[in-house]
């Protein structure tokens, strides 16, 4: 593949919450969207993340992994036959997530850590990039991943989706070898953390996303015009251009998915 049209890739999405053929549509139609990382929810998701890889190999990067919000539905013997589909799923997937840890979701703190984890020590026998949902508990989740040494020692480990946190969090994951990821919470003028956070993280560390759509029960993907709206700001945040915003944000993007064993960038 080449990068010459290389448009943006929407770093964590759920267009396959989408019926399969809407999905498809917009994959065709989008104007400033060519490419989407996919976060993994649970084993039925993961199966309409491999149906879209099938039908566009170029465009669409797939993840396995059981969301926070998941781990805490299941019973101690539902958790570790889902565990098992993850090990056995994981050699056929470009990431593993989303996992990690969140706060405001009610259920027993050894659980999720138990699952990350185990997402953890997988990602890292298939050589595989990470996709990090932490919320409210990121002390925690950098004790887990700062125990790994293998983890620490790559260069690239993935990415933390949704980020919302400080800049003093952020240089830590940074060091660790993730990008933050920033989405539409970077729009809105209530989100005076984030907005700080995003003039100080080197662009170089930054990605987009949309996580569009956001649960199973919305119909339409927003990344076409989310993305750009976030370019946008922070080309007005950080005063620089908007072109020179998009280039890095390409480039922050094939550095991430290059590494990924048998996979060509577009």
């Amino acid at each position: 593949m080449v990068y010459d049209d290389f448009m943006l890739i929407d770093a964590h999405s759920h267009i396959n919450f989408l019926p399969f053929q809407q999905a498809t549509q917009v994959i065709h139609s989008c104007k400033n969207v060519s490419g989407w990382i996919l976060g993994g929810y649970n084993p039925k998701e993961w199966m309409s993340q491999k149906a879209l890889k099938k039908e566009f190999p170029d465009k669409v990067w797939t993840s396995a992994g059981l969301h926070p919000w998941v781990v805490g539905r299941l019973a101690d013997d539902e958790l570790y036959e889902a565990l098992e589909q993850l090990q056995f799923f994981s050699g056929h997937v470009d990431f593993i997530g989303e996992t990690g840890l969140d706060k405001n979701f009610d259920n027993p703190e050894n659980k999720q850590e138990e699952s990350f984890k185990k997402h953890i020590a997988i990602a890292l026998n298939y050589k595989k990039p990470l996709l990090l949902h932490i919320v409210g508990r990121h002390r925690d989740a950098l004790d887990i991943l700062n125990a790994e040494k293998d983890l620490v020692q790559r260069s690239v480990n993935g990415l933390i989706h949704g980020f919302s946190g400080s800049w003093e969090v952020a240089q830590h994951y940074i060091q660790l070898g993730f990008y933050i990821s920033i989405g539409p919470g970077v729009l809105k003028k209530n989100f005076k953390k984030l907005r700080d956070t995003v003039k100080k993280i080197p662009l170089e560390s930054l990605v987009m996303e949309s996580d569009s759509p956001s649960d199973f029960s919305q119909k339409r993907y927003l990344g076409d015009n989310v993305l750009p709206e976030i370019i946008s700001y922070l080309s007005e945040a950080r005063q620089l251009s908007a072109e020179k915003i998009k280039n890095q944000m390409v480039e922050n993007i094939k550095t991430l998915l290059t590494p990924i064993e048998g996979q060509n960038v577009r």
